[in-house]
């Protein structure tokens, strides 16, 4: 289910597909899990990509310490910023930390001139009201370098993975939204305007 590597040596693997790169336009991301939860070697890596010319993209629930964030930003072209719910108390009580350093590193993104996709979790009954949009528009606004805003409505596709490992699935119940729900949703992000709320 996985094996300890070293930078080094993914950074070699990761230069076998040096001519994709080039020829498409594209570049390595670097997901997880949480990748600025280890920060020396994702700025091992992300500085090797940008000495040998490849594109670099982290994606990050933006929840780690400032510092952590300064040192890579020379170093990333784009940042897939998840944002799960909006609304201080709600996040409080949802996501099980405060806000503040969440939106403080989108403050840091933004004033350093990265680029920004906000890229926002919806679970039917959770995080589908018009206040979460709404929200979500006001803070798009706010912020001059998100680019976009996308919607990543629920997928069932982790369910396998319980049955797998004889754990009980707590999504079970929860629904997979139609394909004309989740365009709703994206028409209705659309049509918002900024109403001075607070994310």
């Amino acid at each position: 289910y996985g094996r300890l590597i070293s930078a080094g040596q993914l950074m070699e693997q990761l230069e076998e597909d040096l001519v994709f790169y080039h020829v498409s336009g594209g570049g390595v991301t670097f997901s997880g899990g949480e990748p600025l939860s280890q920060p020396d070697f994702l700025l091992e890596l992300c500085r090797g990509c940008k000495e040998r010319g490849i594109s670099t993209c982290v994606e990050t629930s933006g929840f780690a310490v400032p510092e952590v964030l300064e040192r890579i930003l020379p170093w990333v072209d784009l940042f897939l910023f998840d944002y799960k719910e909006t609304g201080r108390e709600r996040f409080r009580r949802e996501i099980g930390v405060s806000p503040e350093t969440i939106l403080g590193n989108l403050a840091r993104l933004d004033a350093a001139g990265k680029r920004i996709w906000l890229r926002c979790p919806i679970v039917t009954g959770y995080q589908d009201r018009t206040e979460h949009f709404e929200r979500i528009a006001a803070l798009s606004r706010r912020y001059i370098c998100v680019e976009k805003q996308e919607l990543l409505p629920f997928n069932s596709l982790g369910r396998h993975k319980y049955r797998q490992l004889n754990l009980e699935d707590p999504t079970e119940k929860t629904p997979v939204p139609s394909e004309k729900q989740v365009e709703d949703w994206k028409k209705q992000l659309r049509r918002l305007r900024c109403r001075n709320l607070e994310p």
